[in-house]
């Protein structure tokens, strides 16, 4: 019985989401500071249905100090001309499927926005101006 609901258990635990099994992304998911996501470029924009999409990039940063550390989402929003977003992390379950690395908003009108990493100390980072 204890074999069993030990096996069980661990088989929950993994069950992949992205790159982080469901309760382990649970438990552990994490926004990070810019420092550990490192330099972010942001590619074009474009409209899907109720929602404009901001594709982006990231180079050095502390990746590759903790290989146990996987990228798991981000969260977006708007407020006014500014996008504020943060990227969150969780403890890797050895999934190896590939997140979309993509600022996800409601759809934006024509304008110049400003996008903004927000740091878990709530500090702000400009990364980039993108124009609709």
């Amino acid at each position: 019985m204890t074999k069993n609901l030990f096996l069980a258990s661990a088989l929950f635990l993994s069950l992949p989401v992205g790159a982080c099994g469901f309760f382990t992304g649970l438990f552990t998911t994490e926004d990070v500071a810019i420092d550990y996501v490192g330099q972010i470029a942001l590619g074009t924009p474009f409209n899907s249905g109720k929602k404009t999409n901001i594709p982006f990039n990231f180079t050095g940063g502390k990746w590759l100090e903790n290989s146990g550390i996987a990228f798991k989402k981000v969260n977006g929003n708007v407020n006014g001309q500014n996008i504020n977003f943060t990227i969150q992390t969780c403890l890797a379950s050895g999934g190896s499927k590939t997140q979309e690395k993509i600022i996800s908003v409601k759809k934006l009108t024509s304008g110049e926005y400003r996008i903004n990493y927000i740091n878990p100390n709530g500090s702000s980072v400009l990364v980039g101006k993108i124009k609709i």
